[in-house]
């Protein structure tokens, strides 16, 4: 290596030492992925990611001098520890749960999550440094089974264990805030993201499963009611708020992240027949789910004024995104 050549990589180095270090839990799911992506296409951040096992970690995320990988299980504390370590932001994404398959199971929707959780939350409490913490709620679960326009200022009414789960990080990690001012926190209570093809196994993202099942000319499943309501968000707009709330740093806050417009799954349905100029396959499935909203939509205002974030792909956009 000559000298210019060895010159050129201290440098790139340095660069690389002198970008804001940012910690992502929960790195190989599907909104970990989709961030993990965007985040390195925008060459600011030098990232620490977290992989339940190595066998999720893609190979490009192997080569990236932007990336250091902690994999492990976060219920072993000495991996919260290094993931912690040095961090300014931490991205707590990792979830055990699938919020439909648990949906009735107390037991299960509650441990699956808590030791990992409470991990990272003694550590923050123990916190000598600064650390913002970004944790995603659930903006389709907290407001009750038929609300036209949620508000961050309204009552929570959770409709599932995992609903309540998440109600219940959300106050621990106001507790935190309090105990501990070196943490602050923004709490995004995420609405139906969607930007990807997604296995029918998967249970949940709708979008993802139904474009998938087309392309593989299977039938779409629709579980009960056809015209229930969503608030849908394309994962490039989703990735925008979370960078947008890396930098609004005042103790906790709380923000509805979604498109703030709501779309039932027969509309999504005639979408996609318009899209692909044919009549699609589906058939509608009897549950004996007891919780499940007729009708979700988020109000975004609060993010739009107070994080300068605003929602740009459109449904019809981010469907043939994912289709192309």
């Amino acid at each position: 290596m000559t000298k210019r050549e060895k010159y050129m990589k201290k440098k790139y180095l340095s660069d690389v030492n002198s970008l804001q270090r940012i910690s992502i839990t929960g790195a190989g799911g599907f909104i970990g992925q989709n961030l993990v992506r965007y985040l390195l296409n925008t060459g600011k951040y030098k990232l620490v990611l977290n992989y339940l096992s190595e066998k999720e970690i893609p190979v490009y995320i192997k080569k990236s001098p932007l990336c250091k990988i902690i994999a492990g299980n976060l219920a072993d504390i000495r991996i919260c520890r290094k993931l912690l370590k040095d961090t300014e932001i931490l991205v707590h994404l990792a979830q055990s749960v699938n919020p439909k398959k648990y949906e009735q199971s107390f037991d299960k929707s509650l441990l699956f999550n808590a030791e990992p959780t409470f991990n990272i939350f003694n550590l923050l409490i123990e916190a000598k440094n600064k650390i913002h913490l970004i944790f995603p709620s659930s903006g389709g679960t907290l407001y009750g089974i038929n609300n036209s326009s949620c508000k961050e200022t309204e009552s929570p009414n959770p409709i599932s264990p995992y609903a309540v789960q998440k109600l219940m990080m959300e106050d621990y990690i106001k507790l935190i805030n309090k105990l501990n001012k070196n943490i602050t926190a923004n709490i995004l209570r995420i609405s139906n993201p969607y930007g990807t093809l997604l296995n029918q196994e998967r249970g949940q993202g709708f979008i993802g499963i139904a474009i998938n099942n087309i392309l593989h000319n299977r039938p779409i499943q629709v579980w009960d009611d056809i015209n229930s309501i969503r608030d849908y968000i394309y994962t490039d707009d989703l990735c925008e708020a979370f960078i947008k709330s890396f930098n609004h740093k005042k103790d906790v806050e709380i923000f509805n992240i979604g498109s703030g417009t709501g779309t039932s799954l027969k509309q999504i349905i005639s979408v996609l027949e318009n899209i692909y100029g044919q009549k699609v396959k589906y058939k509608i499935l009897k549950t004996t789910r007891r919780f499940c909203a007729k009708k979700n939509i988020l109000n975004i205002d609060k993010a739009k004024k107070t994080l300068k974030w605003n929602p740009k792909v459109s449904l019809i956009t981010g469907i043939s995104k994912i289709i192309k």
